[in-house]
């Protein structure tokens, strides 16, 4: 199986809604900040042992955008992805791109 797993850096302004007791999210900002390309073999999953990991990969990143409460977002994919500049600024399209990942983690981060 290919996967693809893009990495952004998204200043964003969440509002709670009491009358929908929702949160809103609003996109300030989103910036592209990396792309990781790899192939796993199928597997099946034994539950009956304790679940080992199949991939494993450590991440460093640099960043010149500063700001509080960013998220640097890892979002999953099962097919390829657009090819994303990395100093423009894509926070008109990140939620269609957030919402077309097959799975998303972020990580709540302060750059000084």
């Amino acid at each position: 199986m290919n996967y693809t797993i893009e990495v952004w850096l998204i200043n964003q302004t969440i509002i709670f809604n009491e009358s929908t007791n929702k949160n809103i999210i609003s996109y300030n900002n989103a910036w592209f900040m990396d792309k990781i390309n790899i192939s796993l073999n199928h597997s099946d999953i034994n539950t009956q042992i304790e679940w080992e990991s199949q991939w494993e990969y450590n991440y460093t990143f640099n960043s010149t955008k500063k700001g509080e409460n960013l998220t640097l977002t890892f979002l999953l994919f099962k097919t390829s992805t657009d090819n994303f500049n990395y100093f423009k600024d894509y926070k008109d399209i990140i939620e269609q791109i957030i919402d077309n990942s097959y799975e998303e983690l972020h990580i709540w981060i302060t750059v000084y």
